[in-house]
């Protein structure tokens, strides 16, 4: 994602939150793309999995247990809530991947996706995922990487 999403300017509750003061809030800033930067192109139907390089930009570690939640667009195939299975602490970056499956239908597809407390206040930039199904894609697999693990909310 480019730059200029800021992190929420919204108010943050008093009582029932993680954070009372403003310093204390999670910060998030996304860092890069891991796999399929925007825009890239895929075959109908390829499985494939988005990972995203965050950074914990907060003095805290984030709260636990931490997911990453679908807010708009495309879901394509992916669970709507996925734990992010780390203890993110203050000044640590993590990768933070979601199994996806591109639609049937050729077109370009955008999902966008924001991290989230325990207590649901979701938190730090958004981001997405921006791919471009086409038929005549050739079927290569991304880059090699170190995949973190991925589960589904409620299945772990």
């Amino acid at each position: 994602p480019p730059p200029g999403f800021a992190d929420s300017s919204s108010p943050r509750p008093s009582s029932g939150g993680f954070a009372s003061r403003r310093g204390d809030r999670p910060l998030a800033r996304y860092v890069r793309d891991v796999t399929f930067g925007d825009g890239c192109t895929i075959a109908p139907g390829e499985q494939f999995t988005k990972v995203w390089r965050m950074r914990n930009a907060g003095s805290t570690a984030w709260p636990t247990p931490l997911t990453l939640v679908h807010i708009s667009g495309d879901l394509l195939g992916a669970a709507p809530v996925c734990q992010v299975p780390a203890t993110v602490q203050a000044g640590s970056e993590v990768d933070i991947a979601v199994n996806m499956v591109a639609p049937a239908d050729e077109g370009r597809y955008v999902g966008y996706w924001k991290l989230s407390g325990p207590d649901g206040v979701k938190f730090g930039h958004r981001i997405w995922v921006e791919v471009q199904v086409n038929a005549d894609a050739a079927q290569q697999p991304p880059p090699e990487a170190d995949l973190p693990d991925v589960v589904p909310a409620g299945q772990g």
